[in-house]
This record gives structure tokens, sequence and C-alpha cells, in this order.
């Protein structure tokens, strides 16, 4: 969704080269994402899940997941300011 924000304000060209912690800084420096580095964490989290099955990483995981929820929903919000 970001991505896709991002390409029709900015253009597909530039926006298609970004790493994902690129797109993460760029939507913080648009005012869409408040701490880019927060969403560094969800990534990464998400990305350990898919791969381990330790109890003490899913509780780590866990306790993350419950600090996205109110990132995501300032998220939602700034989404749709950005499209109104």
């Amino acid at each position: 969704m970001l991505r896709r924000i991002l390409i029709e304000s900015e253009g597909s060209e530039e926006i298609t080269q970004l790493s994902r912690k690129d797109l993460f800084r760029l939507a913080a420096q648009k005012g869409i994402l408040d701490k880019p580095e927060e969403w560094f964490v969800y990534h990464r989290a998400r990305k350990e899940t898919s791969h381990t099955y330790n109890e003490a990483k899913a509780e780590e995981v866990f306790n993350i997941a419950c600090d996205f929820l109110p990132t995501a929903n300032a998220l939602i919000n700034n989404l749709k300011a950005v499209n109104d």
C-alpha cells in the first residue's frame, strides 16, 4: 500500500527501486509514517515468525505485534488524510 501511494506522488521509477527500509524512510519524510524504525522492527519480527518455532521468539514477536496495532492505526489515518 505504501509503495502504491508513493508511486502516485513520486513516480514509479524512483519508488520501485527502493528497498523496504528506504520505502519506510521516504514514507516518514512524506508524513505517512511517524517512525520508520518501528516499521523495521515489525518487518523483522514478521520475517522471523515464518522461519522459527522457538517459544521465546514467539513471545517476543507477540509483544511486538501488540505494539504494532496503534502504529498500524496511525498509518491508516495518515493514508486516509493523504487520499482525501
